[in-house]
């Protein structure tokens, strides 16, 4: 006889005709690890875990500390990891990327991660469009991650601007930032926000504005994305229609 176990399961919805059912009870076969929705058996009867749909499973970021170098993480230009840190550079490229989609249910997060500032102070006179390298850390949105690809030009389909860094240090910030547990100039980032997509994405550009190679370095570390029960007190931004074209503006003016 299979032993069974019946539970309410957060986060798994059974879908039909494009339109989300109510959240279901969920039997659970401890013999042979199959699911069976009761009161659903005309829609799914016996169905592997897999066959649910998979983009209400939270799962959390990968490799958060870059522990196992860049695994699990997308990478363009001169991003590399030492001491366990991410860092990005300049070194013979103009624009270096770091991101990472992140799985997530709707409700309230909080995103933080430690940084080292180390950006050159250099702004040569040739040529005389040069200005200080920048580093941009930006929360975009996606319901689908083939819709966000910046090097190609795909933004997902919302964004926010967390903080912008030169070497005078953070400007253009949303959130907080304070001293990091990894001590000297370490600086820790955070931000609780309102999540409604599938998909959060913690994105770093380093942008060679001086056009002096290999002068800036920002390291990144101890990203991570966890529920958040309680907002923290002038972090908290919910997101609203309008966020994605003002953000896009700005950040476009400025580059």
């Amino acid at each position: 006889m299979t032993a069974v176990q019946s539970h309410q399961a957060p986060g798994l919805f059974l879908w039909s005709g494009g339109e989300r059912k109510d959240q279901v009870r969920i039997t659970t076969t401890l013999q042979g690890g199959v699911y069976v929705p009761p009161g659903h058996h005309g829609f799914i009867s016996e169905c592997p875990l897999h066959y649910l749909e998979p983009r209400h499973l939270r799962r959390p970021l990968i490799n958060g500390d870059f522990s196992t170098g860049l695994t699990g993480w997308t990478t363009e230009g001169d991003v590399t990891t030492a001491n366990d840190e991410a860092v990005l550079g300049d070194n013979g490229v103009v624009y270096s990327l770091l991101y990472q989609g992140d799985l997530l249910n709707s409700g309230l997060y909080t995103l933080e991660f430690d940084f080292l500032n180390t950006l050159s102070a250099a702004v040569p006179a040739d040529p005389p469009f040069a200005f200080l390298d920048t580093f941009f850390a930006t929360l975009y949105f996606a319901d689908d991650l083939a819709t966000f690809d910046p090097v190609n030009g795909l933004f997902g389909d919302s964004a926010l601007a967390l903080v912008d860094l030169d070497a005078n240090g953070v400007f253009n910030l949303t959130g907080s930032v304070g001293s990091s547990p990894k001590g000297g100039n370490w600086q820790h980032y955070a931000l609780t926000f309102q999540n409604s997509f599938n998909y959060a994405i913690p994105t770093f550009e380093l942008f060679d504005f001086n056009f002096v190679n290999a002068d800036s370095t920002v390291r990144v570390d101890n990203v991570s994305t966890q529920v958040s029960a309680v907002p923290e007190p002038g972090t908290l931004l919910l997101l609203g229609s309008g966020l994605g074209g003002l953000f896009l503006w700005r950040r476009r003016q400025s580059v």
